[in-house]
């Protein structure tokens, strides 16, 4: 069970074993049905975690080809980049624009990916450097 909690920004709360949790208290990552906690984002600097932004403002760098992240994604490992051409035989094909986020980390390669409404409207997309 989760709620937003309206401030100047929106704040996620989740139930976890009977006790509500805050996530700007702690890292957590989305799944595929539920919130978990996740372990520390040692892979993302400091320097780059002052530097968050919202989807809306990562939009443009994404179409110039930069990867992001989400801080509570656990690791710079994980990021979206956004494609819009294939290769096939040598000749680069133009498609419809779509996101891969890499799951390298895991050992799976690249996925396709799609934001949710909480990635939309989260706060804490940072860039990553190559």
């Amino acid at each position: 069970m989760w709620r937003w909690r309206r401030r100047s920004n929106f704040r996620l709360y989740f139930k976890a074993a009977d006790k509500l949790v805050d996530s700007q208290e702690k890292v957590v990552q989305h799944t595929y049905d539920y919130w978990r906690l996740v372990g520390n984002l040692s892979k993302i600097t400091n320097k780059q975690k002052e530097k968050t932004m919202t989807f809306e403002e990562i939009l443009p760098g994404l179409k110039a080809k930069k990867k992001y992240v989400r801080t509570g994604w656990g690791g710079a490992e994980n990021y979206v980049q956004l494609f819009d051409t294939i290769e096939q035989n040598g000749v680069a094909l133009e498609v419809t624009p779509y996101f891969l986020i890499n799951v390298s980390g895991e050992g799976e390669g690249f996925s396709m990916w799609s934001p949710t409404p909480c990635d939309v409207l989260a706060t804490d997309w940072v860039e990553v450097d190559d």
